[in-house]
């Protein structure tokens, strides 16, 4: 955790205090825009996925829908795909805020549709639907 901290520090962000996991502050430039995150890691051996939060989202110059959740977290990956080394938190960790900047980059410089679309078929597709047609003659 000491590797992630000075290379988290060196990068612009700060240590929060009080929180149930570490938990840093920092700016990620994405293009010309500057979007405040939280980064949360919850475990160093990453088990769970580092979550990123983003802290000015009701500033930021473009909505952000797709990729975004409810309590302002960023779905930046794929948790059955996106791999981290726990022998190099470091670089694992800057690793997340790369994957985080790229997503970011798409939904605010990009067309997000594809983004969107391809995330409401992974949320929607494990539950059963029905469509039902039934427009007047």
């Amino acid at each position: 955790w000491k590797k992630v901290r000075a290379t988290l520090v060196a990068s612009g962000f700060e240590a929060v205090a009080g929180r149930k996991h570490d938990t840093y502050l920092g700016l990620l430039e994405v293009g010309t825009v500057k979007v405040r995150v939280e980064l949360s890691i919850p475990d160093y051996q990453f088990n769970t996925l580092p979550s990123v939060h983003v802290r000015n989202r009701a500033g930021l110059p473009k909505k952000l829908a797709a990729h975004m959740m409810s309590d302002d977290s960023l779905c930046y990956a794929d948790k059955t795909t996106f791999l981290l080394d726990m022998f190099a938190p470091d670089a694992s960790i800057m690793r997340v805020l790369e994957q985080a900047r790229a997503t970011l980059g798409t939904l605010l410089h990009g067309n997000a549709t594809p983004e969107f679309m391809a995330e409401f078929a992974a949320y929607w597709s494990t539950l059963g639907y029905c469509l039902i047609d039934d427009l007047p003659n």
